[in-house]
């Protein structure tokens, strides 16, 4: 499910999760260009692209539009930030040179904005866990669950608790390569 921004950016860019796009449908709304026209562009890019990695920049998907009263569904593409900027180098003139860099703006600030929440999230998660990064930072570091305990001032039932959450949070390896985890 895409995540609709209150965001002003978002009438040019939107988030689903971490991934950032725009769609074929904003950018021909916005360099004023037909979509099909624009649909063309998109697929002429990805037949010349060198790598089917290069390729996940572009997105296909569906939607629904209103035809002569009817409801149907169109092929439309979400095209992240390089797959944005890769179409459009072959948009020309000086307003599409102005949309350009104003959908550039918007993905940086989405970008920004998606930064700022995971270090809120990080702060939080400090807040609410204090000896969470210090027990994984040690065991990066080597350090036995006695000597994180020892500068911590708790248990190493407690280092071992921290580092059983921090695993399940995806934050340590199961085990550690050479050594006891």
């Amino acid at each position: 499910m895409h995540n609709p921004d209150l965001f002003p950016e978002s009438l040019l860019v939107a988030h689903c999760g971490a991934r950032i796009y725009t769609t074929s449908v904003k950018i021909a709304e916005h360099f004023g260009k037909r979509h099909d026209n624009v649909m063309d562009a998109i697929r002429r890019v990805m037949d010349d692209t060198p790598s089917d990695e290069l390729l996940l920049n572009f997105q296909e998907q569906s939607e629904p539009y209103l035809l002569k009263g009817k409801l149907r569904q169109r092929p439309i593409y979400e095209l992240s930030h390089d797959g944005f900027a890769v179409v459009a180098m072959g948009f020309t003139g000086p307003e599409a040179m102005a949309w350009k860099w104003k959908f550039l703006a918007a993905f940086r600030q989405q970008e920004r904005d998606l930064a700022d929440l995971q270090a809120r999230y990080v702060a939080a998660l400090d807040t609410i866990r204090p000896k969470l990064r210090p027990v994984v930072q040690d065991f990066a570091d080597g350090l036995t669950r006695s000597d994180t305990a020892t500068w911590l001032g708790c248990s190493v039932a407690s280092v071992s608790y921290q580092r059983s959450a921090a695993r399940r949070l995806g934050l340590l390896a199961a085990c550690r390569v050479g050594g006891v985890a």
